[in-house]
């Protein structure tokens, strides 16, 4: 008698949620049918990279554990061209190609995509043509200027890394089964692939995505949203993605934490996502962005249907001292602005932020800051607003920031944190928008236990 037969399955199913990866691997090697209950606990994620591949072993994995394997975890390395017998290597293989479309995989719903340039782009070697730039660097010059899409179908057949961003998106879109696709770091140049009808076809069945756009610096101070190209790009992903997601539901949309996108003007690429698109959109995610007004415009438009909204780590670029945004807004004016539109669905809206400073100097001691000619600040004031925080858990602070002018780098604006806090309108209308939130989600609740039905 097999072990597995000796107690009933719920309660090896909870066993099994006690144990660590390991642990269950040897729990798997007891008998057949305990390896079987648990393949796809241990298989159900594949991870790969282009940096080496066993085909045997791969193809023995999926003879046995193809059909439990759900998402494809699949992180690109990317080289520059360097003129000899090694050039462009790695590269993607035909068996990866396959392995994204989905070939041995019936079951796989989700793939994660994470492109890694060697160096952030400073690696040695020939990245692209820099006869027409400015600089004769790499890094965030890569996406100096904007490619015509006879530019892009010649980086295509140039540059190995190009040649692979394409036929990884294109294996991709040629999958049947994908439901959720995930891409880390996002590199800021266009792709033949996305002007291709089947790439709309495929965006057009997804449920959920999850968008990281990549940006860096250039050693110097100087950051990826200086440059033309990268807001052409960000603009360029409307038509290119979101104009295609017409099932999508859940989308969670992440910029740079050095180069957080938002708003317009100098410096600032708006929320390129337009009234028109994700019909079907129920949960939102921005990470890393500037609240602005493309946002508050679509929410507008999708307020019959959002019922989630998370933002995190997002800021205000509105500022009573400096701003090089164009129109900037404050958190309560996007309070204010969601509640009045009255969203009878928005059941959760969640505004998460890691660290918020009253005063970059408040956790320097005060000798460090004499020795170091930092300067005074108000110290009474910051600690008289953290002991309001800490006896009204109600309070809280949110986050406002700047982009310089120069080299678009951001930097949280202290005085207008306290200000806001002080003023007390943000806190004003964040509660009155959770009030209403509230209200929604227990008439949700009620409905549910009307109906039969959980949320």
């Amino acid at each position: 008698m097999e072990l597995t037969s000796r107690m009933p399955p719920e309660l090896w199913l909870q066993v099994f949620g006690l144990l660590d990866t390991q642990d269950l691997k040897a729990l798997s090697s007891i008998c057949s049918s305990m390896s079987k209950w648990l393949a796809p606990q241990l298989f159900s994620c594949l991870r790969l990279s282009n940096q080496s591949l066993d085909l045997d072993l791969m193809a023995r994995f999926l003879k046995r554990h193809g059909h439990v394997v759900t998402k494809i975890s699949y992180e690109s390395f990317l080289l520059p061209n360097k003129g000899d017998e090694e050039d462009g290597v790695p590269c993607i293989s035909p068996v990866l190609q396959d392995l994204l479309k989905g070939n041995g995989l019936p079951n796989l719903k989700t793939v994660n995509l994470s492109f890694r340039p060697e160096d952030d782009f400073n690696g040695n070697g020939d990245w692209m043509d820099f006869q027409k730039l400015h600089y004769g660097e790499n890094s965030i010059y890569i996406h100096q200027l904007s490619e015509s899409a006879e530019e892009v179908h010649t980086a295509e057949s140039t540059y190995q890394w190009r040649a692979d961003i394409r036929r990884i998106f294109d294996a991709v879109s040629q999958n049947t089964t994908l439901e959720h696709l995930e891409i880390q770091n996002l590199l800021p140049r266009q792709c033949s692939t996305w002007e291709t009808k089947n790439w709309g076809i495929f965006l057009g069945k997804l449920s959920s995505l999850k968008l990281g756009i990549w940006g860096g610096e250039n050693g110097a101070g100087w950051h990826s949203n200086t440059l033309d190209g990268y807001h052409d790009f960000v603009k360029d992903l409307g038509p290119g993605f979101f104009k295609h997601l017409t099932k999508l539901r859940r989308l969670h949309l992440i910029s740079d934490t050095d180069n957080a996108l938002g708003c317009e003007g100098m410096n600032h690429s708006p929320l390129p996502i337009s009234t028109e698109d994700l019909l079907c959109i129920e949960d939102m995610e921005l990470e890393n962005w500037f609240i602005d007004p493309a946002l508050q415009n679509f929410i507008s438009a999708r307020r019959d249907s959002i019922r989630r909204i998370v933002l995190t780590n997002c800021k205000s670029a509105h500022s009573i001292y400096y701003t090089i945004a164009d129109n900037p807004i404050t958190w309560a004016t996007f309070f204010r602005t969601v509640r009045k539109l009255q969203p009878s669905v928005l059941i959760q809206f969640l505004v998460a932020n890691t660290v918020i400073e009253l005063d970059w100097r408040e956790t320097i001691d005060e000798e460090d800051q004499k020795q170091h000619g930092y300067g005074s600040y108000d110290r009474a004031a910051v600690e008289t607003i953290r002991k309001q925080l800490h006896e009204n858990k109600n309070l809280r602070l949110f986050a406002y920031a700047s982009l310089s002018d120069s080299y678009g780098d951001m930097a949280q604006s202290d005085d207008d944190v306290r200000q806001s806090f002080n003023d007390g309108q943000d806190q004003k209308e964040y509660d009155a928008l959770m009030q209403v939130v509230a209200k929604n989600g227990e008439r949700s609740n009620a409905d549910s236990i009307s109906s039969g039905t959980k949320e």
